[in-house]
């Protein structure tokens, strides 16, 4: 029960009608924005002219003219999506329900703005279902995660205006994890192994996937691509089920692999070094690399020769391997996942490195895109109602926990604060954002109207105040400790922004990147990302429980 004389003091929060899984997604190449509800998937075309409208016509009228619906495609049957993945060149798109796997390609129209669209036969997947997709950014390879949590991989062939898929599927086999016999018993059985995230390098080399226990699987992909060879029929490690994948490293290594095209998926060898994570993560996405990765001419790294007409490398990739991660309880890290350990950021940031604002906020995040590009490495992280940016090429300030005890330690005196506690699910509201309601601080006054005293409803206990904290109020370091974003600011950090403008926040996507040469030479300002925002009065209701009274009729007397 909340006290009288807090009322007013908490933010007022409520579950949001948005699904809290990624329904948006877009291509850099072609400027396209896919988003899908129901049984529904709407291709969007964002204009390049957006950013250079005429400053005497409407801003909104301007943002409107500016997208274009180029696609709409409504599957048939009574099953909603489950999810739905678009190749980073926007030249296919693939569509799951529980019951089936159906992949489209997009090729332009001759008109130039729409699409047409044709159905690709996947076989094997015309009744099998799937729980999510997610192409690889090379766009050559399609995971798909069955509604039993198992991983299939499959290979594509886009020449021209063809596509073509191999199909063998690669089936990926997790580690086994000892899961509690009770719960293994319980009603939720295996719930906790659901994969709920899945994330590609950014040369598509490397795969890592979460559950909601908190573990996370990755593989790396092996060889180089030689379009000669013929694809093997031979089962792979993964072609059994994940309980029968428990075998020692000894009966593994007894089977051969199945190849594409001289590159196969095995898994990591240092999956084993990354531990459980303390909750589900809500984002998974690997760094880009800064520099690309150098590119072989002939697409081998091995010699051609008269016995070995089709060399396959068996060396892992050495490619960005970093791999960031958000839990659902704002725990935040970075692994080096060919390593099996902790980058040296993540190591010298720790999670009590992030401000307190963040990592106390109720929303879990939705997704994370990244600028890399002119020296920045920045992280993007949107949720239904905030938007956050770090800058992870440098390092944060030193925690306020830290401070704290330095200070303490130097001083020698032994300092007590009061604890603000909160009483809801709503989070206190910081003082300098308290516009409304009662004051915190009230005054006592007689009958002559003359204040007499102050005191803080919160903080009304004497015990609780700091005999130095008047002292101290103005000082540098208290303002950092307290996190002041103007004193930040004004000191150089800014390894952190947020805004909570933009609500509630369906899905955000880059749709323009700095290092395209076509955005350089028109001059634009190069990085631009779609925020695609849908209010609630903008929803579709359902039907009334309880159908029209005659007391609402206009004609009814009593």
């Amino acid at each position: 029960m909340v006290p009288l004389r807090q009322a007013g003091f908490e933010n007022q929060r409520a579950l949001s009608f948005l699904p809290q899984e990624q329904v948006l997604q877009t291509a850099l190449r072609n400027r396209l924005v896919m988003s899908w509800w129901d049984r529904e998937v709407s291709i969007w075309r964002i204009s390049k002219t957006a950013r250079k409208t005429d400053p005497s016509i409407d801003p909104e009228t301007a943002q409107k003219n500016a997208r274009k619906l180029v696609a709409k495609i409504l599957i048939q049957g009574e099953a909603n999506i489950t999810s739905a993945s678009l190749s980073a060149n926007g030249s296919l798109l693939a569509v799951s329900t529980i019951s089936e796997v159906k992949l489209f390609s997009l090729r332009p129209h001759s008109d130039g703005e729409s699409f047409k669209i044709s159905k690709v036969v996947i076989p094997g997947y015309s009744t099998i279902g799937a729980r999510s997709l997610q192409f690889s950014p090379d766009s050559k390879w399609l995971t798909v995660i069955r509604p039993d949590n198992r991983i299939s991989q499959l290979r594509l062939l886009v020449s021209g205006l063809s596509v073509k898929l191999v199909p063998q599927a690669m089936k990926l086999a997790r580690i086994d994890r000892k899961v509690e016999k009770i719960s293994a018993l319980g009603g939720l059985a295996l719930y906790e192994r659901t994969i709920s995230q899945i994330a590609y390098s950014s040369d598509s080399r490397i795969l890592a996937v979460s559950d909601l226990a908190g573990y996370i699987d990755t593989f790396v992909l092996i060889g180089h691509e030689d379009l000669d060879q013929t694809p093997s029929s031979v089962a792979d490690e993964g072609s059994q089920s994940e309980s029968d994948a428990s075998d020692s490293d000894n009966e593994d290594s007894k089977k051969k692999p199945s190849t594409v095209y001289g590159q196969r998926w095995a898994r990591n060898p240092q999956a084993h070094s990354i531990p459980q994570l303390p909750s589900a993560p809500t984002v998974l996405s690997f760094r880009p690399a800064t520099i690309p990765p150098k590119q072989l001419t002939n697409g081998t790294s091995t010699h051609v020769t008269r016995h070995n007409p089709h060399p396959t490398s068996h060396e892992t990739t050495t490619t960005e391997d970093r791999l960031f991660v958000l839990t659902a309880t704002s725990e935040v890290y970075e692994f080096e996942v060919l390593k099996g350990t902790l980058s040296p950021w993540s190591r010298r940031n720790p999670t009590e490195a992030f401000s307190e604002t963040f990592r106390t906020n109720r929303n879990l995040a939705k997704g994370a895109f990244w600028e890399v590009t002119n020296g920045k490495e920045r992280v993007w992280i949107y949720s239904v109602g905030w938007l956050w940016m770090f800058d992870l090429s440098r390092d944060f300030p030193e925690p306020e926990e830290t401070l704290d005890k330095t200070n303490t330690a130097t001083s020698g005196r032994k300092r007590k604060r009061g604890v603000e506690k909160n009483t809801g699910a709503g989070s206190a509201i910081p003082d300098q954002e308290l516009l409304t309601g009662m004051s915190r601080k009230v005054q006592l006054a007689d009958d002559t109207d003359v204040p007499v005293s102050q005191f803080d409803l919160v903080k009304h206990d004497a015990m609780d105040i700091d005999e130095n904290e008047a002292e101290e109020s103005n000082s540098a370091l208290a303002l950092l400790r307290r996190g002041s974003r103007s004193e930040t600011k004004d000191i150089g950090f800014k390894h952190e922004w947020y805004t909570y403008k933009y609500r509630p926040i369906l899905g955000m996507g880059v749709i323009a990147s700095s290092d395209d040469e076509s955005e350089a030479e028109e001059g634009g300002k190069g990085f631009e990302v779609v925020v695609v925002e849908r209010p609630i009065f903008e929803t579709s209701l359902p039907d009334r429980y309880i159908g029209e009274q005659e007391w609402e009729k206009n004609d009814f007397v009593k």
